[in-house]
């Protein structure tokens, strides 16, 4: 879960259309890791996952993901964290890193792309939730995890959850917060149990993956993407 969260991060900042904001000059801010050969820089701005404000940092190197998670696994556990680590393949690697003795909290996301691999560090402090997600939640689903991002006008937000609920109800209910009517061919896949369905009005976008399981009860598995235009 927490592996896939960090994608998730990623994919919520990017999602916008907006692309990456990297810095072009010094960063505002001191970047407090380094790694041979690579120059970390500020991505993204006002950042927030599960609620805490989130600082990230992007680079790129020549070496492979397994010997650059190896780096900062190594230098972390030097300094008291402990570690988690998941390798899905020789391509992507995450490492995370937490304390008892500090509130903050490092993540490292390697993805292999290309002939280079590409570095996503973020760092947060496990402190109470500072922002209030604008997804609207369906009553009978659970919130698992979010992430958050202003980018240039444009408000994203990324949520997994979990529903009490036909996949039929939670498009009902998304397709009412958007006051928007299912438009074709997304007819056409109402009554799926798998789908991808994108709903939007003037302002506002949601991007809606579901999974429908029925076992004793129905239950949706259900990862959105949604998006506001700021003033």
């Amino acid at each position: 879960m927490r592996r896939i969260f960090g994608l998730g991060l990623i994919a919520c900042v990017c999602a916008s259309g907006l692309g990456v904001l990297l810095a072009d000059t010094k960063p505002p801010f001191e970047v407090p890791f380094h790694y041979p050969g690579a120059d970390f820089l500020p991505m993204g701005d006002k950042l927030a996952a599960d609620g805490l404000s989130r600082r990230l940092y992007y680079a790129r190197s020549n070496d492979a993901p397994t010997k650059i998670a190896d780096y900062f696994e190594a230098r972390w556990r030097a300094q008291g964290y402990g570690i988690e680590r998941e390798t899905l393949d020789s391509q992507s690697v995450w490492v995370g890193a937490t304390s008892t003795l500090t509130p903050e909290r490092y993540s490292l996301l390697v993805e292999k792309q290309g002939t280079q691999s590409v570095l996503l560090i973020s760092s947060h402090s496990a402190r109470e939730r500072a922002t209030e997600l604008r997804i609207p939640i369906l009553e009978s689903c659970t919130l698992l995890s979010d992430s958050e991002a202003h980018e240039r006008g444009v408000y994203t937000a990324m949520a997994f959850l979990r529903c009490k609920a036909y996949a039929s109800e939670v498009l009902q209910f998304y397709s009412r917060q958007l006051d928007t009517e299912y438009q074709a061919p997304l007819e056409s896949v109402l009554d799926l149990k798998h789908s991808y369905v994108v709903l939007q009005n003037g302002t506002q976008n949601a991007q809606l993956v579901y999974s429908e399981v029925v076992r004793d009860a129905p239950e949706t598995a259900l990862s959105i993407v949604w998006q506001e235009r700021e003033p």
